[in-house]
């Protein structure tokens, strides 16, 4: 994949020709915002279990005040971080496939 995207730059711009400056811009902020939506989509669940994580770390602190809740979150964050990769591994090859076809597109021509 990553010769093809090679490949595909040396055809839009030749070795020796000046690409002008519109066609260099719109490929900066599409690839830009490609990969802030691609972000985006691959930490926004592992964020929302983190938020629900301090929410109820939060709570617990709150009813319990004796508990060392310091002590208590980070085994937790350790484990849930550990249990988020192993659900969200076997997702992350087709993304990333996904991502590398539509960065291969943003390419002109």
């Amino acid at each position: 994949m990553l010769l093809l995207i090679i490949s595909k730059s040396y055809e839009a711009f030749p070795p020796g020709s000046i690409p002008t400056v519109p066609v260099l811009t719109e490929g900066v902020v599409k690839a830009g915002s490609a990969m802030l939506v691609a972000g985006l989509k691959m930490s926004a669940p592992i964020l929302a279990a983190f938020l629900l994580l301090m929410v109820v770390l939060a709570v617990l602190a709150r009813i319990v005040p004796e508990m060392n809740i310091l002590f208590i979150s980070l085994p937790l964050r350790v484990g849930l971080g550990l249990l988020m990769v192993m659900i969200f591994f076997p997702f992350i090859n087709g993304f990333v496939a996904e991502f590398a076809d539509l960065m291969g597109k943003l390419l002109p021509y």
